[in-house]
């Protein structure tokens, strides 16, 4: 390593094999990290890679993953004792 030189840059390129916004793009990377999640926690933990200004703008959000050929997200039923579904991201078989 020389006095001066940089450490290469990284980037996500997943723009390069789906075509998804970047609210997509943000539900699904906590989606990745968290696991399944509610609507509501999704929007909340997405804050800081998107800005979603309401739930309805981050359900839009899931439908496009949900809308992708193959399906990124899926959503889930209500379990007993939940109060809501939860999404979950398709890259594992669990």
């Amino acid at each position: 390593v020389y006095a001066g030189s940089r450490v290469p840059k990284h980037r996500h390129a997943i723009e390069n094999v789906f075509d998804i916004s970047s609210g997509a793009q943000a539900v699904l990377a906590v989606l990745l990290l968290r696991s399944d999640q509610t609507l509501g926690e999704l929007k909340q933990r997405t804050e800081r890679l998107y800005n979603f200004l309401s739930l309805d703008e981050c359900d839009q959000a899931i439908d496009e993953l949900s809308n992708c050929v193959p399906s990124l997200a899926t959503r889930l039923q209500k379990q007993p004792g939940q109060k809501e579904g939860r999404v979950k991201h398709n890259f594992s078989s669990e």
